[in-house]
């Protein structure tokens, strides 16, 4: 980079006494705690938590020292604003900013050589703006345009979704539109003011005030992004027509500071309390601290969660941050122009998946995520969602279309957000803030029914995600909990009756079956916040829980403490969850609470550890698993007799099964099957369960082997030899989803000279099938580039100067002619790199007829199939013809024996065959 550019910088800062924070942040969403929702101002914020005047002082000098230029101080300190030259820049934090061809779009982008520092002792958290790499942009789509089409159901053109049709659909009857709210939009573009004025027109709103704010200087005019800019407004204002504002913040997409600029100046207004965004761009952890901020002042931030249907592979870190509500699409089907609500499925284009580097928040830890698919250990996405598809917009100086994309969704979500802190407003109340806490132990709840349309069908798959994912009964990675059912989950969000019960979650007992050890006594607090007595009443209460009292009366702020204990019963329930939603009414008020009680019962029979046995190693062995040792113990009152096996051929264990007395331990022992020595590249996984005998409970502990780590989920080439440059060819789980095709790893193979290769060898049998299959894409595309597969010496396939194109799935039957058999892949890509994953090796059974035989006029055939393959069975009257014919459709074999028949063969004599086909 020329040494005299220059470059805008926002230098973030760290908090203080972040341990603190994070208590504080618990305690205002935790109902229980005498801080729940008494947020701070942004004043308090800076006081208490921002970084110190000295530490800010600190840094300016350290910037006027090296020549940058203060542009802007933050109120909350976390922000400083510089510009400097590229040269000064360069000395103050010891790099070399540099230009580069961006891959995939077609511009010059900069960033630095390496990654910056500064004197120790510096507050310095992160640097925003020392690359361009990813700018700001747009999650929108016109039309339906890559997705299944859907039927509209709503008052705009072409039947398109407009203006009250969202109210109708999920605010039905609802009075509140968000008088005296602010809605904040986040957006990198301006807009034609006269859009709003003909949206608001054709939809029968009143105009609403729209206040613009200009970040860094940004003027406009529209730079071509103002589609997403007007959509954003419009559907604000739909939902809540009755805002006292929309401030939108407007900020130029040509820099990578402005973005936490933009979101530092929302949270030190402190004006709106709910913000939409639908915009992607980088995040880092001064951003996180921002949207910290937010939560800690009762701001709710809602973003868009992508048009792009699962991630594949790692996602934006936006995506994933624990702090905001990330919003899915979905089609809304409505009884027709201004009508109710009727059905919704996932919008197929809604973006949706597992983080790779952000654990699971305590919020949404403990979800059952056996059927959709989620993680137990990481942030599942997204939160919530809305109508993403068929929705009116009036941009570009007067067109009028129908857009698609969680661009709608997440505003949609902003403006119900607003009718919500208008209901807490008018009571009194402070807004509901950051929403995940309460809406995942509503969606956990006998009220999620009622708060929440439950999107069951559709799904977000996609040529990189094949089989991720589908929507499901409760919570999904393409849905979220759903969309809003109206009154209901404002009440739950925004309270009218006044009366709590703590803890929020509810109450959870533990016991173990068969087993006297009581689980003791909790109590469930109930509060009356309000200034009138309620009375109160509460059940149905299950057999297994006895409960002081089930009803009364609540004097004004005032509250009681139910003990809840557990009855004799409860140690005979059948091991595993047992819970029911206890109703707490509000007979004062006629208003309902869910207070769920939980109840797990632990077999007796105690597995240490449970957590799972894993082997890799190259084809052919040896896997690296030692004798694995697994203790088991009797924790019951009687005796317990039990059994175990292994699933897998290749884990076998020892003893088979047993009798434990009261107290006694005893320990069973997992060690590699031979078998093992003839998994090729590839894995297999199985399992090892315990069954006690008395109450017929079966315990897994998962088994996985992995052979000549052809997915790369070691993180590297192990296993492989390789000859390249290890800057160009390297294994990644951090680049963007094209380089991905499944688990958290993949080779990406950009050699720009010489070719590079990957080898390794697998023991075979002469003569013997294998089937070598593999993925490959090229996602960027440009000449030169050339790919080759060779096995055993022989090629399979060699190609050169191959368009661009996405993941695809290569196979080919080899036979074996000796002992071992190489496997090369070489690559050359210049412009870009190729994505390479999901290399296996799988020996083939070639088909043998087991039976043949006549009755009653047909002729019947069975023969042992490998799984996954397809057979045609075909025939023919001369064997010197050259034809055959097909007898009936492929048949796909699952495993073991498969039967087929000629039900009318009408020659004299046939000859049959069997055709395998790869899967």
């Amino acid at each position: 980079m020329p040494e005299t550019n220059r470059l805008q910088l926002a230098i973030g800062l760290p908090m203080r006494h972040q341990d603190e924070f994070q208590r504080l942040l618990r305690d205002l969403y935790n109902p229980a705690s005498p801080r729940f929702r008494k947020f701070l101002k942004p004043q308090q914020f800076a006081d208490e938590f921002g970084p110190s005047e000295a530490d800010y002082w600190m840094l300016m000098r350290f910037a006027e020292a090296h020549h940058f230029q203060v542009v802007a101080a933050h109120s909350n300190r976390l922000l400083l604003d510089v510009a400097a030259s590229a040269a000064d820049i360069n000395g103050a934090f010891h790099i070399t900013m540099k230009e580069y061809r961006h891959p995939t779009e077609g511009r010059n982008f900069y960033a630095p050589d390496s990654e910056p520092s500064v004197e120790q002792g510096l507050p310095v958290l992160h640097i925003s703006g020392l690359d361009n790499y990813l700018l700001p942009v747009p999650q929108l789509r016109t039309g339906t345009r890559g997705a299944v089409p859907q039927a509209g159901t709503g008052s705009g053109p072409g039947a398109s979704f407009l203006g009250n049709d969202f109210r109708a659909a999920y605010a039905p009857g609802v009075a509140l539109t968000g008088h005296g709210q602010t809605v904040a939009l986040v957006e990198f573009d301006t807009y034609y003011s006269n859009d709003i004025v003909n949206y608001e027109s054709l939809a029968g709103i009143v105009p609403v005030p729209l206040t613009n704010v200009m970040i860094d200087g940004f003027k406009g005019p529209p730079q071509g992004g103002d589609n997403e800019v007007s959509l954003d407004i419009e559907m604000a204002v739909a939902m809540a027509p009755g805002l006292s504002s929309v401030m939108v913040y407007e900020a130029p997409s040509s820099s990578i500071a402005v973005t936490d600029d933009m979101l530092n100046r929302i949270a030190t207004d402190g004006a709106a309390n709910q913000i939409s965004c639908s915009w992607l761009f980088p995040i880092n952890a001064a951003t996180d601290q921002i949207f910290q901020e937010m939560a800690a002042q009762g701001q709710s931030f809602f973003d868009a969660i992508g048009d792009y249907g699962a991630y594949a592979g790692a996602m934006a870190p936006k995506q994933a941050d624990p702090f905001i509500t990330q919003v899915g699409g979905t089609d809304l089907t409505a009884a027709g122009p201004g009508g109710a609500w009727v059905t919704e499925r996932a919008w197929q284009l809604t973006s949706g998946g597992v983080s790779a580097s952000v654990p699971i928040p305590y919020w949404q830890a403990g979800l059952d995520m056996s059927s959709n698919q989620g993680s137990t250990l990481w942030r599942n996405v997204p939160d919530v969602a809305m109508a993403g598809n068929n929705v009116c917009v009036v941009y570009r100086n007067g067109v009028t279309n129908s857009l698609a994309g969680t661009s709608c969704s997440a505003p949609l979500w902003a403006g119900f957000m607003a009718l919500v802190n208008q209901q807490a407003a008018q009571n009194g109340n402070p807004p509901a803030g950051f929403i995940n806490p309460i809406i995942y132990g509503i969606g956990q709840g006998s009220l999620y029914a009622a708060c929440f349309h439950d999107v069951k069908t559709g799904n977000n798959t996609n040529i990189v995600s094949p089989v991720n994912y589908s929507a499901v009964p409760g919570y999904d990675l393409c849905t979220g909990w759903g969309s809003p059912a109206g009154a209901a989950l404002i009440n739950a969000l925004a309270p009218v009756d006044g009366l709590l019960a703590l803890p929020p979650g509810g109450l959870s007992f533990a016991l173990t079956n068969d087993n006297a050890a009581a689980a003791g006594s909790q109590l469930l607090t109930l509060t009356n916040t309000g200034a009138t007595p309620i009375a109160w009443a509460i059940g149905p209460v299950p057999e297994w829980i006895d409960f002081s009292a089930s009803n009364g009366l609540l004097a004004a702020n005032s509250g009681i403490s139910l003990a809840l204990t557990t009855a004799p019963n409860a140690t005979n329930q059948p091991p595993g969850g047992h819970d029911v939603d206890l109703i707490l009414s509000n007979l004062t008020f006629g208003a309902a609470h869910s207070v769920p009680i939980y109840l797990t019962v632990a077999d007796p029979l105690i597995i240490a550890p449970a957590n799972g046995i894993a082997a890799a190693g190259p084809a052919g062995g040896p896997l690296n698993l030692t004798p694995r040792t697994i203790s088991i113990s009797n924790a019951a009152a009687s005796a317990i007799n039990w059994t175990v096996n292994s699933s897998s051929g290749y884990l076998n264990v020892a003893p088979g099964g047993g009798t434990l007395a009261p107290g006694q331990a005893g320990v069973v022992t997992a060690t590699l099957a031979p078998a093992v020595s003839n998994l090729l590249i590839n894995s297999a996984s199985g399992a090892v369960t315990f069954t006690d005998s008395a109450t017929g409970f079966a315990q897994a502990v998962p088994f996985m082997a992995a052979a000549g780590n052809g997915g790369f989920e070691t993180g590297d080439f192990t296993d492989w030899v390789f000859t390249g440059i290890t800057n160009a060819c390297f294994v990644s789980g951090g680049l963007e989803a094209p380089y991905i095709h499944s688990g958290a790893f993949a080779a990406v193979m950009g050699e720009p000279t010489n070719p590079a290769t990957l080898s390794q060898s697998f023991p075979s049998v002469p003569g013997q099938l294998y089937l070598v299959s593999f993925w490959l894409d090229n996602p960027a595309g440009g000449n030169p580039n050339v790919f080759a597969a060779f096995c055993g010496g022989g090629a399979l396939f060699v190609q050169t100067n191959m368009p661009r194109f996405a993941w695809t799935n290569m196979q080919f039957a080899v036979t074996a002619a000796g002992n071992s058999t190489s496997l090369v892949f070489s690559f050359l890509n210049k412009p870009d790199a190729f994505g390479f994953d999901d290399v296996t090796v799988t020996a083939i059974a070639p088909p043998v007829f087991s039976s043949v035989a006549a009755s009653n006029g047909m002729v019947l055939f069975n023969w042992n199939a490998s799984p996954q393959f397809s057979y045609q069975l075909q025939y023919k009257t001369n064997l010197s013809t050259p034809a055959w014919a097909n007898l009936g459709p492929p048949i796909a074999a699952a495993s073991g024996p498969v039967a087929a028949a000629d039900p009318t063969p009408a020659d004299p004599q046939r000859f049959y065959r069997l055709v395998m086909t790869a899967p």
